[in-house]
């Protein structure tokens, strides 16, 4: 609890398809769509923070991820535009963190247990209202983060000199404009 071990894995592999797409259905609407899937693996990681975690699957990395997105940009008659925008960002459930070395007094087994009942799953709602400004190549925008308010813890650690205490300094999610 009074340190940090930073270290390298030996080896990781991931295996993962990804795919893109957009389409322009109507004028002037544009759809974009993109989806993950991703299964990593460390192949050899045998002097981590917590001990040998070969063999086990990298915190911090989610199986599926998929964004979702629109934009309707409607001329108006001297030029300028109106565009309207929306997005969404999902990620699966994953553990945030390999292991917590403070609990390892217990065993490995302990140490990573006491992490893996933290994770996070992402559904994050975006949107904007823009008028653009043709002429002045200027945008003036409206927009919204997070508008399902959704929280989620993005890293943990054992907090230092506090033996069994976890810190997580995540900002808030949460920003409106």
């Amino acid at each position: 609890g009074t340190g940090f071990l930073l270290s390298n894995a030996g080896k990781q592999r991931t295996w993962g398809v990804e795919l893109e797409s957009s389409a322009n259905p109507v004028d002037p609407l544009t759809l974009n769509f993109a989806v993950t899937w991703l299964d990593p693996t460390y192949i050899s990681f045998p002097i981590s923070s917590v001990g040998n975690l070969t063999g086990t699957v990298p915190a911090g990395i989610a199986e599926w991820t998929v964004v979702l997105g629109a934009q309707w940009e409607q001329e108006l008659g001297n030029g300028d535009a109106l565009i309207a925008r929306s997005g969404f960002h999902f990620e699966s459930e994953s553990t945030i963190s390999e292991g917590l070395a403070g609990f390892l007094p217990l065993g490995q087994a302990a140490a990573i247990a006491a992490a893996n009942q933290f994770s996070r799953q992402v559904d994050d709602l975006s949107a904007s209202l823009a008028y653009g400004f043709t002429d002045l190549d200027l945008e003036l925008a409206l927009w919204g983060r997070n508008l399902l308010n959704d929280r989620y813890l993005q890293q943990i650690f054992d907090s230092p000199a506090q033996r069994g205490s976890i810190a997580q300094p995540n900002p808030l999610r949460n920003e409106f404009l």
